[in-house]
């Protein structure tokens, strides 16, 4: 099924979860930023719980520091 926001396909909430986590991982390891900004608005894109939008807005910003990215990545895991 399509997302009727952005077209693409339709993730689901452990789909969506999942690429946070590895977005999260790619950003630990020094992934380009803007990658990372475009992968994370894309989705946001798609309904999500509020725990991850937050998340999720906060790698979009870039805001986000290693500490909190890890505490975020291990309570998603």
């Amino acid at each position: 099924m399509k997302c009727a926001t952005c077209g693409t396909i339709r993730l689901d909430h452990v789909s969506l979860r999942a690429e946070l986590i590895t977005l999260l991982e790619d950003y630990l390891e020094g992934t380009d930023p803007g990658y990372l900004r475009r992968k994370a608005h894309n989705l946001l894109q798609h309904p999500m719980t509020d725990a991850l939008k937050r998340a999720c807005e906060r790698l979009a910003s870039m805001s986000l520091k290693e500490p909190e990215a890890r505490r975020i990545l291990r309570g998603l895991q």
